[in-house]
């Protein structure tokens, strides 16, 4: 919700969306929590945010896929004025998943920090694919700043820790004494109205009493400004840190990072603002580059395995040829029905590839027991393939029913 939100407000807020949710038909339970926002270092207090856990029918008794009903929870909330959203999927410990496009914004100037994040949210928010952009900059609440002037306090005998602990005693209060009843003591507080604490008018007229025993008033030594602060500063690495992030929807994760990477090739950041990326894009990219060394890794253990097998450098490369086949059979099946290379198919990719090494083998080795019986090649070629074929059938399905779960 907007900045200065109270808590009764925001509740309400919820209680709104949460009668919203109970008339959906695809929804079962609904489990709301107001004023904490959770972090990696832990649950703050925030009266202005709250979170709704949303637990749906089951899955053979749904009428829509669960993308189809986050898009329209969305876009109920998003025609409420002032609310942002982010919609995701529960994760294994009962938490919202963190969004899959994360990237932070680190720099020594906070103002230049937040005007490249900025930047990085508007281009995030045209790229198709991306959802609920944010960013972890954000204003503070509204508040009053006292600003003492200290020609004017020393002439009138105040020092500023004077001042301060005066404005203290006024706007929080000091306990004069104790209320005793039975075993319960409840503190009893000397503090200014709240018509007065929340007035910078009439908060100016509080008198200060100095060094003389003059009464001095707050708005004779002091400036009393409306303004507002960052909630909170993180840093990383000694830099100011803004993470900015959105979610994914009807488009790969890589798809999405790459457009988003090209249109920011084209942005000059301010002096000593970096952008590093983290989260899913990061995981992503280390898990790519190790997946492509354990492939190469592979590769050359098979062919040092089978130079022992066969006692030769050359033969090897009859079985490992196989190997560049199934890569292209691997894409081209990818392509046909619309999966992307992801670390699962990446998975997939490295078992394909012992696989028709197995397969490989199988035949090689046959057709030079063939051969040894006084076959031509050709001839043991034609004999080999038939009569593999079934150890080679009942060795994949093996496997690939091995692989699979049960639903």
């Amino acid at each position: 919700m907007p900045l200065g939100t109270t808590l009764e407000e925001n509740s309400a807020m919820i209680a709104r969306i949460e009668n919203y949710l109970a008339s959906h038909p695809e929804v079962r339970q609904v489990l709301s929590t107001v004023g904490l926002q959770e972090s990696e270092w832990g649950v703050n207090q925030n009266p202005r945010v709250g979170s709704i856990q949303v637990r749906l029918l089951d899955r053979d008794r749904r009428t829509q896929p669960t993308s189809v009903t986050q898009a329209e929870i969305a876009a109920y909330c998003k025609d409420i004025p002032g609310l942002e959203i982010r919609v995701s999927d529960i994760g294994l410990f009962g938490t919202a998943n963190a969004a899959p496009i994360q990237y932070e914004v680190r720099g020594q100037d906070l103002d230049s920090v937040q005007v490249a994040a900025d930047y990085a949210m508007s281009v995030l928010r045209n790229i198709p694919g991306a959802r609920d952009v944010q960013t972890s900059y954000e204003l503070g609440a509204p508040e009053l700043q006292v600003i003492v002037d200290r020609d004017r306090a020393a002439q009138s005998l105040l020092t500023p820790g004077q001042v301060a602990m005066a404005l203290r005693s006024a706007v929080n209060g000091n306990v004069i004494t104790e209320f005793r009843t039975g075993e319960i003591e409840v503190d009893v507080r000397s503090v200014l109205s709240p018509e007065y604490r929340n007035n910078p008018t009439k908060l100016a007229d509080v008198e200060i009493k100095n060094g003389a025993g003059q009464m001095v008033r707050l708005g004779e030594v002091a400036r009393i400004e409306r303004t507002s602060g960052p909630s909170s500063i993180t840093r990383k690495d000694r830099e100011r840190l803004v993470t900015v992030s959105a979610n994914v929807v009807g488009r790969p994760l890589g798809s999405v990072q790459g457009d988003f990477d090209r249109e920011m090739e084209k942005y000059t950041p301010p002096q000593g603002v970096g952008f590093f990326a983290y989260g899913d894009v990061e995981n992503m990219r280390t898990m790519m580059t190790d997946m492509v060394q354990a492939i190469f890794l592979s590769i050359l253990f098979v062919y040092m395995v089978l130079v022992v097998l066969y006692e030769s450098y050359v033969y090897p490369f009859v079985v490992m040829f196989s190997v560049p086949v199934a890569i292209v059979g691997a894409l081209i099946g990818l392509a046909a029905t619309g999966y992307t290379l992801s670390m699962f198919s990446m998975i997939g990719l490295l078992t394909l590839m012992g696989l028709v090494t197995k397969n490989g083998i199988l035949i090689v080795d046959f057709t030079n027991q063939l051969r040894e019986h006084g076959y031509s090649m050709r001839d043991a070629l034609l004999e080999a393939g038939p009569r593999r074929l079934r150890p080679i059938i009942m060795t994949t399905l093996t496997m690939v029913v091995g692989m699979l779960r049960s639903p």
